[in-house]
């Protein structure tokens, strides 16, 4: 599953076609609260604890512009709630340099330009989907 916090209509369309590639759910989310909830029930679902300790269940991709995202409390917050079982990326213009950095420094996995994530994306989910390192 991925879950994608954008308001950007064109980032949306390029994951949900990544989604009908590998017939994985995309769920588009525009607070936090939204995000959190669904990774809460996500986790509460019987298939969750039965794939636990495989491959995580959740990528999580995070735009850095997106109104009301406070990348530094977020993904501590995502960390706390799923663990391992949840991948993060984040992505954001390029000219927002310390904007990026923070989001490594605030433990994303991976850190994305937004020219990057298009391109790097099917490839960050089939090595999420195997288990393999990025």
């Amino acid at each position: 599953m991925i879950l994608l916090w954008t308001r950007d209509l064109m980032i949306a369309s390029s994951l949900h076609a990544l989604s009908q590639a590998t017939q994985t759910p995309v769920h588009v989310h525009s607070d936090s609260a939204s995000l959190l909830r669904a990774i809460d029930q996500q986790l509460s679902s019987p298939s969750a604890h039965e794939s636990a300790m495989r491959v995580p269940p959740f990528l999580v991709v995070l735009d850095l512009q997106s109104p009301g995202l406070q990348v530094e409390s977020l993904v501590p917050e995502l960390r706390t709630r799923a663990g391992r079982q949840v991948k993060i990326v984040a992505f954001g213009p390029h000219v927002q340099t310390a904007r990026l950095q923070a989001s490594a420094e605030a433990g994303c996995d991976v850190v994305l330009t937004r020219g990057q994530l298009t391109s790097a994306l099917p490839d960050i989910w089939k090595q999420h989907r195997t288990g393999a390192a990025t």
